[in-house]
């Protein structure tokens, strides 16, 4: 076994949500360690794990590492985000083989490769649900106005064009969720190594992945809901105004004729 992080028996990993999309393809392949995830080489004893979601875990890097890490591939983020999401965890390398995950410390026996594509694939994952936990509360508070004014005043006033482009918003959010990130699903490296499936369950009950990703979809489910609830009710809305415009019309039409009829023969 290689010593990974040489004599440190306790190794922080730290997770960063860097921008939209990392063009991996373009990662200088000869200090690639790994792929799927991508596992690559920081310095001598740290390495990084890099997601194409825009996520990038590394683990017992410097500030000094980290910076120019970062710098180097600043090329390669695609729509950067100005506050990147971050997440932590402790790993501790123990003499025992009771191997926990507990209060954000993870203690192993041995560290490979695999394990750090699995802590990287889980960190990664519980940095981007908390991007879009802020993003669906956000879409929240903008809901939530028009909802209460909707029944104050009815829909005379609703911003149908703004309420599409929030819809769009969230379909696009779940869209990257599940499509890109692919929250809900296991770490493929798990396929070849089926034994460190519950050293995956630990890391992902510890950052309660699932639970906040069923917690998420069901936001996401109640704006669809919700959008869509108030657009129909200002269609209809508007179906009965147009349908009185005509009424009056009409109205308006006989009353011209009866004129016409009484006063002109």
């Amino acid at each position: 076994m290689e010593p990974w992080f040489g004599n440190v028996r306790r190794v922080k990993a730290r997770a960063m949500l860097l921008s939209q999309w990392i063009d991996t393809r373009l990662i200088e392949r000869a200090d690639v360690l790994a792929a799927s995830p991508i596992v690559t080489r920081v310095g001598p004893t740290s390495f990084a794990v890099i997601k194409k979601y825009g996520a990038v875990v590394l683990f017992n890097a410097t500030a000094v590492e980290e910076a120019d890490f970062l710098k180097q591939i600043s090329g390669l983020l695609s729509e950067p985000y100005d506050d990147p999401e971050v997440e932590e965890l402790i790993i501790e390398i123990v003499e025992d083989d009771r191997e926990t995950v507990h209060n954000g410390v993870c203690r192993l026996a041995q560290v490979t490769v695999e394990h750090l594509q699995i802590a990287g694939e889980t960190l990664g994952k519980s940095a981007t649900l908390a991007f879009y936990e802020k993003r669906i509360a956000a879409q929240f508070d903008k809901i939530e106005p028009i909802a209460a004014q909707l029944q104050e005043q009815g829909s005379r006033r609703v911003d149908e064009h703004g309420l599409i482009k929030h819809l769009g918003g969230v379909l696009m959010d779940e869209q990257n969720m599940i499509g890109q990130v692919e929250v809900g699903e296991k770490p493929e490296v798990l396929w070849d190594f089926p034994h460190l499936e519950r050293f995956y369950k630990r890391l992902e009950d510890e950052f309660e992945i699932r639970d906040r990703h069923q917690a998420l979809t069901k936001k996401i489910e109640t704006i669809h809901r919700t959008v869509e609830t108030i657009l129909r009710i200002s269609e209809a809305a508007r179906s009965i105004r147009v349908e009185w415009y005509i009424v009056i019309l009409i109205l308006f039409d006989i009353v011209l004729s009866m004129y016409d009829m009484f006063f002109h023969h």
